[in-house]
């Protein structure tokens, strides 16, 4: 049977904090912030034009990939969609 009531009721504890304190963190300078930013953006680039190259090799990206196992699976799963609504209308004809 399903209700809204508790199996076990609930003990509050006071001597007990749900959530630990939370520790303040070092402020972060505004040149450490830029640096940081300026290594992403190289990162992303540097990512970029890895998989241009790949591209450009004829490799495919896992981009390109995945658009084309999902074009495939929705062709696979249409077909037999069809097949199956054929199956049915000769059934019924008969």
């Amino acid at each position: 049977m399903i209700n809204n009531t508790d199996a076990e009721p609930l003990r509050p504890d006071s001597s007990r904090n749900p959530v630990d304190p939370v520790q303040p963190k070092s402020p972060v300078d505004a040149i450490e912030a830029d640096r940081f930013s300026d290594m992403m953006k190289k990162n992303k680039d540097m990512e970029a034009a890895a998989s241009d190259n790949q591209a450009a090799e004829g490799e495919i990206t896992p981009e390109e990939l995945q658009r084309q196992i999902r074009e495939g699976m929705f062709k696979t799963g249409f077909q037999k969609a069809i097949e199956r609504a054929k199956e049915m209308t000769k059934e019924m004809k008969q």
